[in-house]
């Protein structure tokens, strides 16, 4: 008795709210296990291909999943190092390499795609040669998850919705290398919060707004919410990722009707080695 007991949200809109993402031609980039691009609008925006979810100040999130981000990442660590070299690793090896990773190319559906109409898509590099070496494939991975979002950045602007900015958040904000990729692919400022774990950010908002201490959402979320810094598009880099995009495309478009032959295929191969 004389609990105070305050509806909440779910984790995606509490991250929103955290982040600070809480007015139209914001937009929002969270990667975790998954990649969630969302711009917020004033109304739904009708798309086959975009979800659209009522946001915790009364918005909306027109939004797109990409089943792969941080996963991607951890798939490149086990694949190529055993799990036996940590993150900055990782990182360090793409950051030796030059932005377009000598043309190599990465397809980042190693989980299918969730919203999309091919959901049992494969990863796949394309372009490998006897030049690349392993920091050129860990820099394909993170380029080809910015560009694969870049996909889904192109759909909501054609839909009539540009972001003006995109605020991070996720474990996928702590690398500066990833940020400044995605920034350059997309060719729009991001900002990082001071804490990347905005969910928790965004519950405790509610929290204080449900207990009284802040008279409504947007004043709660303008004290509370902190960002570290910016960071800009290399107009190098982007002149790079905007020749790679036209082939990205290309690339997913052909390869999707050999999603179903691989799948008969892995079930002949189980059978035969049952």
């Amino acid at each position: 008795e004389g609990l105070p007991v305050v509806c909440g949200t779910g984790d995606f809109p509490a991250t929103l709210l955290g982040s600070g993402v809480c007015r139209p031609g914001m937009g929002s980039d969270v990667t975790g296990t998954s990649t969630i691009l969302t711009v917020i609008a004033e109304q739904p925006v009708r798309s086959p291909d975009i979800s659209n979810l009522r946001t915790v100040e009364g918005h909306w999130g027109a939004c797109i999943f990409l089943d792969s981000g941080g996963d991607a990442m951890r798939w490149a660590r086990k694949a190529f190092h055993e799990g036996k070299v940590d993150f900055d690793h990782i990182v360090a090896l793409a950051e030796a390499t030059a932005p377009g990773a000598k043309g190599l190319l990465f397809l980042p559906y190693p989980a299918g795609e969730r919203l999309g109409t091919a959901t049992n898509a494969r990863a796949q590099f394309f372009g490998l040669d006897r030049g690349h070496e392993t920091g050129h494939l860990h820099r394909a991975v993170l380029e080809g998850v910015g560009l694969a979002v870049l996909r889904h950045l192109r759909i909501i602007e054609a839909a009539g919705y540009k972001p003006e900015r995109i605020v991070a958040s996720g474990g996928g904000a702590k690398g500066d290398l990833w940020m400044k990729i995605k920034a350059s692919v997309f060719d729009v400022p991001f900002t990082v919060p001071v804490n990347v774990e905005c969910g928790v950010l965004g519950s405790a908002i509610l929290t204080g707004v449900g207990l009284g201490l802040f008279d409504d959402i947007g004043t709660a979320a303008a004290r509370l919410v902190r960002y570290e810094k910016d960071i800009h598009p290399d107009p190098k880099w982007t002149e790079v990722y905007h020749r790679m995009f036209p082939v990205f495309e290309k690339l997913y478009a052909e390869s999707r009707p050999f999603y179903g032959l691989l799948d008969k295929l892995t079930a002949d191969l189980e059978k035969l080695n049952a």
